[in-house]
């Protein structure tokens, strides 16, 4: 009996270290996954910080990218073009002057038949009416090439829908009481594009020569231009330059 006893408190023994061990291993298991998730996790959150920031930097390219091939061109052409129209409204103002101005452009289309005269005037007493001709040509390519690629739209689609919102504003000025039809604006930017750039002061004269009848409008419209033509297009250029300048800032 007493070995019985003995036995059996041999085996619980046994039993006890064993379930000790046991509870040990588990304890140090739980305790080891705990560490090992907790590692996890932490990595986990370096990575998505690291992606995140990848994503901001590619973000932040994607839009001074944006910023380089449509903004920056586009701001220099509206501060171009409403220099000119200042000038333009100045000469209207002064009976003379407004004649002279009208007779550079009335004159342009017979010019053109004879080029080597034509360049020579292009360069003294056309040179008013040609660079006006170049400066609004020069509006129209970065103005209508942003229109259809809205290139913002992915980066910041509220930013987008004003700016193209205001590109369409000077569009519609353009062709409001029958200056420079839309479709007109289209033509003349496309004929001065060239490799996604526009075409320098001594082509356009070349092109002039060329392809008169696309510039026909545009020529045409300058040649009757009223106050009220300036005030159009200048206020609705005065409102995108005010656009442009708060992205710059």
């Amino acid at each position: 009996m007493t070995q019985d006893f003995a036995l059996a408190g041999e085996l619980l023994k046994a039993v006890g270290t064993a379930v000790s061990g046991a509870l040990l291993a588990y304890y140090s298991s739980t305790l080891k996954l705990r560490e090992q998730g907790a590692e996890f996790s932490k990595q986990l959150g370096q990575l998505r910080e690291r992606m995140r920031l990848e994503r901001d930097e590619a973000r932040q390219q994607a839009t001074e990218t944006a910023q380089q091939q449509y903004l920056n061109p586009l701001r220099f052409a509206v501060y171009e073009l409403l220099d000119r129209l200042h000038m333009v409204e100045e000469k209207i103002a002064i009976p003379d002057d407004y004649q002279s101005m009208q007779r550079w452009f009335q004159g342009i289309e017979q010019r053109t038949r004879d080029k080597p005269a034509f360049d020579r005037w292009c360069n003294d007493e056309g040179y008013f009416a040609m660079v006006t001709l170049y400066i609004t040509a020069t509006y129209f390519e970065y103005a209508c090439k942003l229109l259809p690629e809205s290139p913002f739209r992915a980066l910041d689609q509220a930013y987008d829908d004003v700016l193209v919102q205001l590109v369409r504003r000077v569009r519609d000025a353009f062709s409001g009481i029958d200056f420079i039809w839309r479709e007109s604006q289209d033509d003349v930017a496309h004929i001065v594009s060239r490799d996604g750039k526009v075409i320098s002061y001594m082509e356009f004269r070349e092109l002039v020569t060329v392809k008169y009848p696309w510039f026909l409008r545009m020529v045409r419209a300058y040649g009757d231009i009223r106050r009220e033509h300036v005030s159009r297009v200048s206020a609705a250029l005065s409102e995108l330059r005010a656009f442009l300048e708060g992205r710059a800032s």
